[in-house]
């Protein structure tokens, strides 16, 4: 059973294009996608582990 994890969405801001205008979006900074709540929790887990590792 293989299970794959969704963790980012597209960007509300600019609808997943990555652009705002003639600029980049100031949400995504340009990548269209953003990290949804897996992928803040994955995140968040990571940084506490490299923290707690250095230590």
């Amino acid at each position: 059973m293989k299970e794959q994890l969704n963790l980012e969405e597209p960007c509300g801001t600019c609808k997943g294009t990555g652009r705002l205008g003639t600029g980049s979006c100031p949400t995504c900074q340009g990548q269209g996608t953003v990290l949804n709540e897996a992928g803040k929790k994955l995140l968040h887990f990571l940084r506490n582990s490299i923290r707690t590792s250095e230590h």
